[in-house]
């Protein structure tokens, strides 16, 4: 019998119930390994999860040889079962590969992925949407220095920056957006 047989039946459809997100997201391994898969567009071997996380863990003084064994145990046996039995990822077993499903965008709605320079999505539209309006309001108002710009410019600009960056995101995670049309 496998670990899989002992994870609860979870409800399959187009949404996860909330109690099992958490579940899912309730170990730092398993948020690990959805992290690693949202940068290599979807999909990883299990060596290339274990080695990030490892990564991830390791400290300075620390053993990475056995730390690997114990990453790689734990992925094999315990985290990508349960991912897989929430219907989060798909596990090929005879290639080693895990790639996510199209549920695994349910589970983003409460795990905020945080890229390198530290900030969401979600956190940078809104500081752009907030900004965009105070300066939109200001030039309109006509205070201070913002009477002499013309506010065409500016809304051209906030546009511009707002469909650029939008490309930019759907660009970054085309594959995972391609793979869900075909799963």
């Amino acid at each position: 019998m496998s670990v899989v047989d002992h994870v609860p039946a979870i409800s399959r459809g187009n949404r996860l119930p909330e109690p099992e997100i958490h579940d899912v997201l309730r170990n730092e391994r398993r948020r690990a390994a959805l992290q690693c898969l949202r940068e290599r567009a979807g999909e990883a071997h299990i060596n290339e999860l274990t080695d990030a996380i490892v990564h991830r863990e390791a400290g300075p003084e620390s053993d990475t040889k056995s730390l690997k064994q114990s990453v790689y145990s734990s992925l094999h046996q315990t985290h990508i079962p349960k991912l897989e039995a929430a219907d989060v990822v798909a596990y090929d077993e005879d290639a080693n590969v895990v790639r996510l499903t199209t549920n695994s965008r349910e589970v983003d709605r409460y795990f905020r992925l945080r890229p390198a320079h530290g900030i969401s999505w979600g956190e940078y539209y809104q500081l752009f949407a907030v900004t965009s309006l105070l300066v939109t309001l200001l030039v309109e108002m006509e205070i201070g220095v913002f009477a002499a710009i013309d506010p065409l410019p500016v809304l051209t600009l906030a546009l511009v920056v707002l469909a650029l960056s939008g490309g930019y995101q759907l660009w970054t995670r085309r594959w995972i957006y391609v793979r869900s049309l075909f799963s």
